[in-house]
């Protein structure tokens, strides 16, 4: 490392040394240092050894890491499951100082000065040493254009809640790009607010996981302006959509040249297809800052034939997770509901007729509820009780169920049993108030 100062080192130094990360393992960076057993116990150790590459000490002061160029280093932790790689968690960028963000304008903006940032990615692999993580790649990013618009707007969402006195109904589903997370921060821990005597949760500007795995799948590309400004209020896709509200399933298929089948799954492709069909944003886009998308096949009251699920979820995975950074979370922080009309539960999946999409971002007592019973199940599951959890009428949003091929189709439980492949539900009744309070 001679010669490089971190203090002063440009961008181009900066990067040049960044490269020489790509493809090495964590533990061949020289002065590395590993004491914590369990990977979840020394959560900052690569990080730090990362750090000890560019010659930053630990604990430094709260300017840049590269005070020099201005740049903000960040370490991200990728995780591979049967569905792929992705980002493990969201990425910490500053705390929320309620009394000085009622003051600040965007331009004046604290976080606004630490979006200048060098990411480096690595793999982290369950059940091996942290000196065996791979790192995968590195990339510089700063929000720029069409992008910092909409980083922008979230951080005038979050403002605006502030200044209103509602700091404390603020959530992670703030926001598309950079939200207001409480993550690294005690849930019990209440902090003042301007304009209002309520207690705010302490909460801290961060990026999203999803948004965050964009830039390691694909390098950062200019969107258009307008689409984007549209997309983020999604009344671009809404009006794209209207053609397909109150048709049946069978003709909206025949509409996009779908072939027709008996699959289970079919209805639900159906829409999938709709929406993208309707959307103005591409697949990248859509990958990005785009809601999940789920169907519900409901009655004339709007209440759902069935709970509505999400994908299967890996037992051993879920009792690593943390709330904040959960794979659940992401799902829920913004979906878009479409609501699939049927006479009744045995109505032909064709036969139903497709009304107009809910959007949908959790309110912040919303999401509390899903935490906590979220936690206690996967407490339950870490005490291996996996085979005995409470049923839907048990719980008020969310539950656990089967969600396999068949009776084979099972996974790993802490304890060293398995168990049929399960997934989070929203309950039924949960769903039906989400589509009739709007």
């Amino acid at each position: 490392m001679q010669g490089f100062d971190y203090r002063t080192a440009t961008e181009a130094e900066i990067l040049s040394r960044a490269a020489l990360l790509e493809g090495m393992l964590v533990g061949e960076i020289q002065g590395a240092s590993f004491e914590a057993l369990e990977a979840r116990r020394g959560k900052g150790e690569v990080g730090l050894a990362i750090e000890n590459h560019f010659g930053i000490p630990p604990n430094p002061i709260s300017a840049a890491d590269f005070p020099g160029a201005g740049i903000e280093l960040k370490v991200v932790p990728l995780v591979r499951s049967e569905r792929g790689v992705r980002v493990k968690e969201r990425t910490f960028v500053s705390l929320i100082d309620y009394e000085a963000l009622a003051r600040e304008t965007w331009d004046t903006a604290s976080v606004r000065k630490k979006l200048k940032i060098l990411f480096v990615f690595f793999e982290h692999l369950h059940g091996r040493s942290k000196k065996q993580f791979p790192i995968h790649n590195v990339v510089l990013w700063e929000p720029l254009d069409e992008i910092e618009q909409q980083v922008r707007s979230d951080w005038e969402s979050v403002q605006a809640k502030v200044l209103s006195g509602l700091a404390h109904e603020l959530s992670e589903a703030d926001g598309r790009i950079l939200g207001p997370s409480t993550k690294g921060a005690d849930s019990s821990e209440r902090r003042r607010q301007p304009y209002s005597e309520e207690l705010a949760k302490s909460r801290a500007f961060a990026l999203k996981p999803s948004f965050t795995f964009g830039l390691y799948v694909e390098p950062p590309t200019p969107f258009e302006a307008e689409e984007l400004a549209e997309n983020a209020s999604l009344t671009g896709l809404r009006r794209g959509f209207q053609r397909f509200e109150n048709r049946t399933i069978d003709e909206v298929a025949l509409d996009l040249a779908i072939r027709p089948s008996r699959s289970k799954s079919h209805a639900a492709n159906v829409v999938r297809s709709a929406v993208s069909a309707a959307s103005p944003m591409s697949a990248t886009e859509f990958k990005l800052i785009g809601p999940t998308v789920r169907m519900t096949r409901v009655d004339a009251a709007a209440y759902p034939y069935e709970a509505m699920s999400f994908p299967a979820f890996r037992h051993l995975d879920l009792v690593r997770e943390t709330w904040e950074d959960s794979e659940l979370l992401s799902f829920l922080e913004h979906m878009l509901i479409v609501p699939v009309f049927g006479v009744e539960k045995s109505t032909p999946a064709g036969e139903c007729i497709i009304r107009e999409p809910i959007y949908w971002a959790p309110t912040a007592q919303q999401l509390d509820l899903i935490e906590l019973e979220w936690t206690d199940f996967r407490d339950r599951i870490d005490r291996g009780e996996s085979h005995a959890l409470p049923t839907e009428r048990r719980t008020k949003a969310i539950h656990v169920r089967p969600h396999a091929r068949d009776a084979t189709d099972r996974d790993a439980t802490p304890g060293g049993g398995s168990e049929i492949k399960k997934s989070f539900w929203l309950n039924k009744r949960f769903v039906q108030e989400i589509l009739t309070s709007v």
